[in-house]
């Protein structure tokens, strides 16, 4: 773990965004200006080169966004190294209203689809969006950036400023590390304290946000993030169900792409942090009367999945809104 956590360089760059909300929301993009960061050299590893970063000029200029809308931006991260490495992207703000950050929603793509979706709150350092790179290789990303539809007036001039940066680090090798990861669900406020093995279905009043709260643990490479599915249950037959996955970009409950009444596959997105993790329902398009049930699942550095989901293990949670 600590010669995963603790390299000779770790190299980042960094993408500014800003979006301002009046009504229309503004969105300007700019290259990568930071790189080649030094940390402590614990495990005699050669020093990683930083990550390249195009267009190296302005990345996009999005304007009259309205709320309900979303805008992509497309540009290209490399891995100049001789071995391949683990691209690692996370954001930070900067500066301007940290309520406007919080409710936006962001989607990181490649060639292979989606690798990172969720609240652009929770794209931080300790729960990065990351995707492998060959040795000497590009790879094409599409940033898509959404707007809640339900952003109201009090939106209305504010400004956030938030920086992606960047970072190459070391792949841990599978024979280190074959053990899945473990997440649990600890306690949901408002209204419940912490849950119990016996007490997997919970009936919540509707509030305007419900966090929901729990810890995460690996050996030996340590957890890489804590990844959530959230359905609403709209039908059931029997044993036959129809759900609907909320998808944090399109800000709603989207159909499955699997025929007939199914739910499954479903739409992961990520939590916040990742030893201690939580995630928010918020918003009168996420918190509607119904049934649900929310699956979280953690990834360690290694690679490996959480895949023994049941509300035994504290990783199920059925519940209804009233």
């Amino acid at each position: 773990m600590k010669r995963f956590s603790r390299l000779g360089r770790v190299a980042r760059g960094v993408l500014t965004l800003a979006i301002v909300a009046v009504c229309a929301v503004t969105v300007v993009a700019g290259a990568a200006v930071t790189r080649g960061i030094r940390v402590a050299d614990t495990a005699n590893l050669p020093p990683l080169d930083p990550p390249t970063i195009s267009p190296s000029g302005p990345l996009v200029n999005m304007s009259n966004l309205e709320p309900g809308d979303q805008k992509s931006a497309s540009f290209v991260i490399g891995n100049p190294n001789k071995v391949a490495a683990v691209a690692r992207i996370f954001g930070e703000l900067t500066g301007g209203d940290q309520q406007l950050y919080d409710v936006l929603g962001v989607e990181l793509a490649s060639s292979d689809g989606a690798f990172w979706s969720g609240p652009l709150s929770a794209l931080m350092q300790s729960s990065s969006a990351s995707t492998v790179l060959a040795a000497h290789s590009d790879r094409p990303i599409t940033l898509t950036i959404a707007v809640p539809s339900e952003l109201g007036n009090d939106f209305q001039s504010r400004l956030s400023q938030f920086n992606l940066k960047f970072a190459l680090d070391y792949i841990i090798k599978p024979s280190e590390d074959h053990i899945a990861p473990v997440a649990r669900l600890r306690s949901v406020r408002p209204g419940r304290g912490i849950l119990k093995r016996s007490n997997a279905y919970q009936r919540l009043r509707r509030k305007k946000v419900i966090i929901f709260y729990g810890r995460a643990s690996d050996e030996p490479s340590g957890v890489d993030r804590v990844e959530v599915s959230l359905m609403r249950i709209m039908s059931r037959r029997g044993k036959a169900m129809e759900c609907r996955s909320w998808s944090p970009v399109a800000r709603k409950y989207i159909r499955n792409a699997s025929k007939g009444r199914s739910c499954t596959p479903r739409l992961w997105f990520s939590a916040s942090g990742t030893d201690r993790f939580r995630f928010l329902m918020y918003g009168r398009k996420m918190i509607l009367r119904g049934r649900y049930v929310a699956r979280v699942r953690a990834v360690d550095k290694a690679g490996n999945v959480e895949t023994k989901l049941s509300p035994r293990r504290l990783n199920v949670l059925r519940f209804s809104i009233r």
